[in-house]
């Protein structure tokens, strides 16, 4: 059954629970190498344990960026990479496409489908990308690659095979809404500093989340998945409209350094009607000390 010519590589950090079922699901098919972010509980000694390819990488809060894509690139022993990661499963038909893929060697790279889970339930089409996954080693260019994307693909589209949708990757989300909350908090703070700089105007910004949660939820039928459809639409959403309100604040270059500025300008002018501390009504030192003494 195995793929002699392909890696699953796959990241983790303190995925203990879940990387079992990942190994499971790829080590009849290849060779595995775990890119661990230096996790704290036993991630490391179980794919030791299960004859998994090890490597330590501490990136910068995602992995797409260029350092971590090289490392992988000299760590990957096969021309062939599958890039994976620890909440998530293909099944077999899937990995005989693959297979299929990498023995007709026409292609350099391949793209799939990936549906959500959340709260336990299939989201249909809410959120669905299709994302690069599979491609020879040589065939992407992670220089300069922002987040969200997938580096240069070296050669075209014409190079690109995309898998029929009914081949999907099932990402089995194990947020909670606090837990993806945080998650959006922190991704877009990385799209501030590795993304693109825009800056749209107030119009577009205040549909754009509301096209987001009406194509998901109506448009990709994300309303048959029920409350979880609805849940995952509106945090989508939120996502959107947060996303914006950064760039907002990038584009005007409102840091907490300038606002602290700006509002102490503002406290100023509000207490110009105000004595000083320590004139007349304000107390004596001595006298303040022996309240707070008391």
């Amino acid at each position: 059954m195995k793929i002699p010519n392909l890696t699953f590589v796959v990241f983790t950090y303190n995925e203990e629970s879940r990387l079992p079922r990942v190994i499971r699901n790829f080590a009849p098919y290849g060779r595995i190498l775990v890119v661990d972010n230096f996790s704290a509980d036993r991630t490391v000694e179980i794919a030791r344990a299960a004859g998994c390819d090890i490597l330590m990488n501490k990136n910068t809060g995602w992995v797409e960026e260029y350092e971590t894509a090289e490392k992988v690139k000299t760590a990957v022993q096969t021309e062939w990479i599958y890039w994976a990661f620890a909440d998530e499963i293909i099944e077999a038909p899937v990995l005989e496409e693959i297979r299929r893929i990498i023995e007709e060697d026409k292609y350099q790279v391949a793209q799939l489908v990936r549906r959500n889970y959340f709260h336990g339930q299939f989201c249909d089409d809410i959120g669905v990308t299709y994302q690069t996954r599979l491609f020879r080693k040589n065939a992407i260019d992670f220089k300069d690659n922002v987040i969200h994307k997938f580096g240069r693909i070296i050669g075209g589209d014409s190079v690109v095979y995309t898998m029929r949708p009914s081949l999907y990757i099932h990402h089995l989300m194990a947020n909670s809404v606090a837990s993806l909350v945080d998650s959006t908090n922190r991704y877009t703070d990385l799209e501030m500093t590795v993304g693109r700089t825009w800056n749209r105007g107030l119009l577009y910004c205040f549909l754009l989340p509301i096209k987001v949660l009406w194509g998901d939820f109506f448009l990709k039928r994300g309303y048959r998945a029920g409350r979880p459809g609805f849940s995952l639409s509106v945090l989508n959403m939120i996502y959107s409209f947060i996303n914006t309100l950064k760039h907002f604040e990038r584009a005007g270059g409102f840091d907490r350094d300038r606002i602290n500025t700006m509002n102490e300008d503002i406290a100023t002018k509000l207490l110009r009607s105000f004595p000083e501390a320590g004139q007349r009504g304000t107390g004596s030192g001595e006298e303040l000390e022996n309240i707070s003494s008391r």
